[in-house]
């Protein structure tokens, strides 16, 4: 049986370059895998989950136009 790798939130932040609580804020928003469960009161995720999750605000920003939109 294969084991799964268990992060943190804490490792999950760190992964992703942000702080825990805003790792926390993209869970609440869905934005992030949510938790796979919880050992005592800590929860846990998977670690291949957040590694393949696409997150939020990478690549190109589409909410603003480029400087050709602007000249029309």
């Amino acid at each position: 049986m294969d084991t799964v790798e268990e992060w943190t939130a804490a490792q999950c932040a760190q992964e992703w370059g942000v702080k825990v609580r805003t790792w926390h804020s993209y869970v609440a928003r869905n934005q992030a895998p949510g938790r796979l469960r919880h050992v005592g009161r800590t929860p846990v995720w998977d670690a291949a989950a957040v590694r393949a999750w696409p997150r939020p605000g990478q690549g190109a920003r589409t909410d603003i136009a480029t400087e050709e939109e602007h000249h029309d």
